[in-house]
């Protein structure tokens, strides 16, 4: 069965080598993005601006670090730990740290350094706070702090998994602290043995426990918040009103903002603004020296809705625990006790609610793809079909973030909590990881159209704007008699606003249109409506400049990684339903955690095993690779969950068949018979479909259901005539109802040929299979006649008047009979006893009489040689 699962010659058409990108990417810095006249204005939103790109390139440049911890809190599935040794393990998990110590000290600067600039700002002896930016919330900056607090939160969250054990789903048991201590005491047997190195073995002792101290005991963000940000005689964050005034009404806006979308169709990346909030919270705790018991509990309220939130594949962190670790606040209702109900609660709503808003979604999702997959080209009004096609796009990408919120969000709760789910639940999410890679295939399949349509429907979105925009200039320009300080930034703003608008949406653009808005203060110049409306044109050019990138995270199905014990389960329940394109949806889903594998290879972190041979008789090398070991276990739970049974079940309808075929034709006897009833025929159009589907995608390789299932029955059918020759005729007609119901294409196994002409006898004469089994005095009693080309029987090996002979055609005769199978098997005896024969010659011609002899026939040819 192995040339089954061959590496393919090229890749579906959804997962292909070639991916069109048509999001515009930006190669010129900031610097040369904000051209304005008002000089003060310019270098204030520029520092903004880099402060928030920097913290956006931060968590990007995170990832691939965050991927590498939590490979450390991944568990061996047979109990084993990793394929190295627990020193190597620890220099990995040193780099890997050394890694994540970068990250860390990175993010400390830049959070110290946008305070600084915020707190600069918002002061009173500042001329741009008194004139424009004490009306002027700027929500991208605070939410761009709370981004870098949320990394931390994150890498705590990661870090104490692995090092505790916690969490569920199965962890390392300590496997990142351990791996260090069994470095630090292989670098102590070290330092003892070697003097001259002591010195800088001495120091890398103690970059290990800072780096144990530092990083592995879950206390970045509290470190992160406790450090010094003031500078004494120039800058006191606590002491400025100003600012700390400032940040609380950002967080009472942001709190307002969470709350009415958290939840609800729009939710995109409210979730991780929600970890961001609570960390904000805990600085501005941190700052004002007490945290404030009305937002506390009104950040209490809101992280209830989400108590647990996955923040990075199957890693969760718990708000409601973080929010009383940052800032404490006396309260009965905010306990740890309560926190624990809430999240048995809250795990009981999304079992209770699953199957409700899984209905509603799959009948929106069906609405959707009717509506995405006409062709509009020929439409005469072409703005309209842009309106439409940018609709529809941030539409889908809306759909898919809802259900992948719904499943992710259920399955690391139940992970979490260690709570089992129950089979309906299963269904349930099966369904939904279907429809999400559904949405992703439909987007694939109008890709090349949408890298069209998408650009032209942010240029009629920028246009929009800058209808809305372009008055509001005119109006602040009319007044040349006496503008204020205010008028003249505000003007400026909107000029730097319109000017992007007129370049492609990058994402440093979007954040300069961002900066820009924030700064015109617009709500005092708009009507509620148009501010709406300005709103959402901003929030659906925000979706189209990076629709790729955040349809990637809305089907993002990474976290299936971390129930990888529920693949078993739920590949049964494709068979069980014969749902083939399910069976296609989960095994693409599954494969999304490639590029997190690939980061820990890439960091050398050890892999584990992740398919564990049950038997025990099976000794499996050990993983070198995580992704590869990844698609090993993918392919034997294919095998054992599908493959296997969907050929057993295969032959056992095709023997049925055969079987009700052969039985009387009363009605009452084909009433009773299960195969021919309805069951049995929707059981076998089920077997159909899956047997018919394409190809099967594991990574490097593909499996065909067809051909595996053609084999498999060559191979029972081959071996159950040769064991019953009798019943040639019963598996003849499986092989050709085989065909005929399920299209498979078997291979010429060369079944015996009574298979194929009845009443075929063997002739007279010995058979090979007899002969086979006598192989040793056969060779003893049989002489060859090179003139005739057969054997013949020696006289003194038999007593009787006649002489066995065996020809070519009785070799014939026999491979008709059995099939050339035997060939393999009478090739494999020869061998064996020719083996044995020339040991024992070769033994034969050490003992010293025989010896002897040839020496001296060697000498009398070598005589005679030199004489001539």
């Amino acid at each position: 069965m192995a040339q089954l699962f061959a590496a393919p010659n090229c890749m579906p058409a959804s997962q292909g080598p070639i991916r069109l990108v048509s999001s515009p990417r930006e190669t010129s810095p900031l610097a040369l993005l904000m051209r304005s006249e008002n000089k003060l204005l310019h270098k204030t939103l520029l520092a903004l601006a880099q402060c928030c790109a920097a913290a956006s390139a931060l968590r990007r440049s995170a990832e691939p670090t965050i991927c590498a911890l939590a490979a450390f809190s991944e568990e061996s599935a047979d109990g084993t730990g990793p394929s190295v040794a627990a020193a190597s393990d620890g220099l990995c998990a040193m780099r890997v740290l050394l890694r994540a110590e970068a990250v860390v000290a990175r993010a400390n600067a830049l959070l110290i350094n946008a305070c600084h600039q915020l707190a600069s700002l918002y002061h009173r002896s500042q001329r741009l706070y008194v004139s424009t930016f004490k009306s002027v919330r700027l929500r991208c900056v605070f939410d761009a702090i709370g981004s870098l607090l949320a990394t931390l939160a994150t890498l705590d969250a990661v870090a104490t998994r692995g090092n505790s054990g916690g969490g569920g789903g199965g962890c390392g048991g300590g496997r990142l602290r351990a791996s260090l201590g069994a470095y630090c005491k292989l670098i102590g047997a070290a330092r003892q043995s070697s003097e001259g190195a002591r010195p800088d073995l001495e120091a890398l002792e103690a970059k290990l426990s800072h780096l144990d101290e530092t990083l592995c005991r879950g206390s970045l963000l509290r470190d992160a918040i406790s450090q010094p940000f003031d500078v004494p005689g120039v800058i006191a964050l606590g002491g400025n009103a100003h600012f700390m005034e400032e940040l609380l009404l950002n967080l009472k806006q942001s709190h307002a903002y969470l709350s009415s979308t958290l939840g609800t169709h729009t939710d995109t990346t409210q979730r991780e603004q929600l970890l961001g909030l609570v960390c904000l919270f805990g600085l501005h705790s941190r700052f004002a020296r007490s945290a404030d018991a009305k937002v506390a509990k009104q950040l209490w309220s809101l992280a209830k809705r989400v108590p647990l939130l996955p923040v990075h594949a199957h890693v969760c962190c718990r708000p409601l625990e973080l929010l009383r670790q940052v800032a404490p606040v006396t309260s009965r209702s905010m306990t740890l006790e309560a926190a624990q109900t809430r999240y048995v609660e809250y795990v009981k709503t999304l079992d209770s609610d699953l199957a409700r808003e899984l209905q509603t979604l799959s009948l929106s999702c069906a609405s959707w793809l009717g509506r995405f997959g006409s062709d509009l080209s020929g439409h005469p009004a072409k703005r309209e079909v842009l309106v439409v096609r940018n609709t529809l796009v941030v539409s889908g990408i809306l759909l898919a973030t809802r259900l992948q919120q719904l499943v992710r969000s259920c399955l690391c709760a139940h992970l979490e909590l260690s709570i089992p789910l129950k089979k309906t639940n299963l269904q349930e999410l099966l369904s939904a990881i279907e429809l999400i890679v559904t949405l992703e295939e439909a987007f694939d399949a109008q890709a090349a159209y949408l890298g069209i349509d998408v650009m032209h429907g942010c240029r009629l979105v920028a246009s929009q704007l800058a209808e809305i925009l372009s008055p509001i200039r005119q109006r602040l320009e009319a007044k040349r008699r006496s503008p204020s300080d205010g008028d003249l930034d505000r003007l400026a703003a909107l000029a730097l606003a319109l000017q992007t608008l007129d370049a492609p949406p990058t994402e440093h653009r979007m954040l300069v249109l961002q900066l820009c808005v924030h700064t015109s203060g617009l709500k005092s110049l708009l009507r509620e409506t148009e501010h709406d409306e300005l709103s959402r044109l901003l929030w659906e050019l925000c979706m189209l400049a990076e629709w790729q990138k955040k349809l990637g995270s809305a089907c993002d199905c990474s976290f299936l990684f971390g129930a990888r014990e529920l693949f078993p389960e739920l590949l049964h329940l494709t068979l069980a339903g014969g749902r083939p394109r399910a069976l296609h949806c989960f095994l693409r889903a599954a494969q999304h955690c490639a590029p997190c594998l690939q980061a820990a290879d890439d960091a050398t972190v050890a892999p584990v095993t992740l398919a564990a041979d049950k038997s025990g008789t099976l000794s499996r090398p050990m993983p070198k690779t995580w992704k590869s070991e990844y698609e090993a276990m993918l392919l034997q739970m294919l095998r054992k969950q599908v493959l296997e049974p969907l050929c057993v079940e295969t032959e056992t309808l095709l023997r049925l068949e055969v079987h009700m075929a052969t039985t009387p034709s009363d009605g009452q006897c084909r009433g009773a018979a299960p195969g021919l009833g309805l069951q049995g025929r929707q059981r076998r159009a089920q077997i159909a479909r899956l047997l018919k589907s394409s190809p099967l995608c594991l990574g490097s390789a593909l499996v065909w259901p067809r051909s595996v299932a053609a084999h498999a029955l060559d191979v029972s059918f081959y071996n159950l005539t040769t064991v019953a020759l009798h019943d040639w005729q019963i598996y003849a007609e499986m092989r050709a109802l085989a065909g005929d119901r399920f299209q498979l294409a078997f291979t010429d196994a060369h079944l015996p040929a009574v298979t194929c002409l009845p009443g075929q006898t063997l002739d007279e004469g010995l058979d090979v299979l007899q002969i086979m089994r006598d192989l040793h005095n056969f060779v003893s009693r049989f002489r060859y006649n090179l003139n005739e080309q057969l054997f013949v029987e020696s006289g003194g090996a038999t007593a009787g008047r006649h002489l066995k002979s065996v020809s070519i055609a009785h070799v014939a005769n026999s491979l008709r009979v059995h099939g050339a199978g035997i060939t393999d098997t009478t090739a494999n005896f020869a061998y064996q006893l020719l083996k044995q024969k020339l040991f024992l010659f070769s033994q034969f011609l050490f003992d010293d009489h025989i010896k002897s002899r040839l020496i001296k026939e060697v000498r009398h040819v070598s005589a005679e040689q030199a004489r001539a």
